[in-house]
């Protein structure tokens, strides 16, 4: 079972992100934040394998959240989970810790796949 927390300030994307993932046995979300202090915050009672996490976010984003967190919290992979296609953004995340830098345009077949390969240490790009 692979435990995932599921970062960003957009709801809809914690509910389209549920859609994909609960039918998938192997996955579990273990809990959502809405910025990067509190999925920090939550690290330590949730425990999670993976962190999907947004890049921009009020009180602390997704790039200095992921420098913390693979910092603090090793055990936990950072797979950035974005709409910003830029390389200033991959490079810095990249910098930061993040095991892999996905575009929301993924599908949810390719998330699922994203997931399960960094979960076993494997770096993940998106396609796009």
């Amino acid at each position: 079972m692979i435990n995932v927390l599921v970062v960003d300030d957009q709801n809809l994307t914690h509910k389209l992100l549920e859609t994909y993932l609960n039918p998938e046995p192997e996955i579990n979300i273990v809990g959502f934040a809405s910025n990067g202090q509190e999925a920090i915050e939550k690290i330590p009672r949730l425990q999670p394998d993976i962190i999907l996490m947004d890049v921009e976010m009020p009180i602390m984003d997704g790039l200095s959240a992921t420098k913390v967190i693979t910092q603090q919290f090793p055990q936990s992979r950072v797979l950035i989970l974005t709409v910003h296609d830029n390389e200033s953004h991959l490079s810095k995340a990249l910098k930061n810790g993040a095991k892999g830098y996905l575009l929301k345009t993924t599908t949810a077949q390719e998330l699922k796949h994203a997931i399960c390969y960094a979960h076993q240490g494997y770096f993940q790009l998106s396609v796009e």
